[in-house]
């Protein structure tokens, strides 16, 4: 089979892969949320953009917008119903934050609808191929799987099943770990151009993060839309992710045996005997949730308690309270400690440490967490002086 390789677009050159074109909808739909969890200041353009990078993305904000999160299970479910966002309600408190700064050239302000549909459609003019296939054109023109588990959650939340089924269908058909010793439904991360010039798999393990992002838009899809197919498949994924990506460690007392979220395969994760690397932006507390409605044979609420565990500690790692993109955790005592300086996965607050913020918040948003507005309460504290 012939896979998409020398028909992809030149990148217009100011394309930031990061923020794509969503910064209208952060300013429009961020706002309301805001004073929950930073207190009451006046939020300028250079906040809203440093909010950006922190990592409360758009795409927590399509999360709350979408209306199109049927969580209410039919059978009997491990995990509490949250309550169902609604666009209507969040459209119009957006509205009255924003009033009339976004506007169409004829100035009149757009509606959220319209806000959506702009920047759902710019990002897919830039970064999808008309085959299905997410670019990422900071690196090469390379894909990866969390990018193809992206675009499966805005096509939801926005209601677009053609390019779902697209983009779905370009990952299984080319990021299916089929070529791996241990064949399995899972994604492999990163595909490309390879040194003789041929394009496909690079690197052949999974992330876990984009693997579960996927099946998080396949159960919402397969509600939106209608299609037990979709949740078929989010099911398969699921044996695999609790498989491959999932660690038991032995019961500290009085406490039950906890299991850990790995990153990837356990023996591409472990700096040393005893130690495995985590990565607190991968813990999506949320999707565990939705995954034990529809799963209910295994205990994914373990893996709400570990991350919230997890990431509670991280604080202490950092003298500002911020977490980063790698942790080690020590198996035997099951603390956590800053990864070696001399490893190539470091504990910095970086790009995929900002990610923790969104997906505590949706945690917060879809399910009424306590925890999480306690942990985005305790752990912003730093950002928030910055800001005043």
């Amino acid at each position: 089979m012939l896979r998409s390789q020398n028909s992809v677009k030149q990148a217009p050159a100011a394309i930031d892969h990061r923020l794509g074109s969503n910064l209208k909808l952060l300013e429009r739909m961020l706002l309301p949320r805001l004073p929950r969890y930073l207190g009451h200041y006046k939020l300028g353009r250079g906040l809203q953009i440093q909010l950006l990078r922190c990592g409360l993305s758009a795409l927590v904000i399509g999360c709350s917008l979408s209306g199109c999160t049927k969580f209410a299970s039919s059978g009997a479910s491990t995990a509490p119903d949250p309550v169902t966002p609604s666009i209507t309600s969040t459209a119009s408190t957006a509205s009255t934050a924003v009033g009339s700064k976004n506007s169409s050239p004829q100035g009149t302000p757009l509606s959220t609808e319209a806000l959506l549909q702009e920047s759902w459609a710019a990002y897919k003019q830039r970064f999808i191929q008309a085959d299905g296939r997410v670019i990422d054109w900071e690196s090469n023109a390379r894909t990866v799987s969390e990018g193809q588990a992206y675009a499966l959650l805005r096509a939801v939340f926005i209601d677009d099943p053609a390019t779902f089924e697209q983009t779905l269908r370009w990952a299984e058909d080319n990021l299916r770990r089929d070529g791996s010793s241990q064949v399995d439904s899972l994604w492999a991360w990163k595909w490309g151009q390879r040194p003789d010039g041929t394009w496909g798999v690079i690197d052949g393990n999974f992330a876990s993060d984009a693997d579960i992002d996927a099946a998080t838009a396949l159960i919402l899809a397969s509600r939106r839309w209608g299609r037990p197919d979709y949740e078929a498949l989010a099911q398969e994924k699921l044996s695999d992710i609790w498989e491959f990506s999932t660690l038991v460690l032995p019961a500290l007392a009085p406490q039950a045996s906890p299991r850990y979220l790995l990153p990837g395969p356990l023996q591409a994760f472990q700096p040393s005997p005893g130690k495995v690397y985590l990565n607190p932006s991968y813990f999506a507390p949320y999707a565990f949730r939705l995954f034990a409605q529809v799963d209910p044979d295994r205990d994914w609420m373990a893996l709400v308690e570990s991350s919230y565990s997890v990431l509670g500690q991280t604080k202490a790692l950092s003298p500002q309270g911020l977490p980063g993109d790698w942790i080690v955790l020590e198996m035997a005592s099951q603390q956590l400690e800053q990864a070696s300086p001399r490893s190539s996965l470091n504990s910095r607050y970086g790009f995929d440490a900002y990610r923790v913020w969104w997906r505590v918040a949706l945690d917060a948003s879809w399910f009424d967490e306590p925890r999480a507005d306690q942990f985005l309460s305790e752990h912003l504290v730093f950002l928030k002086s910055l800001w005043q």
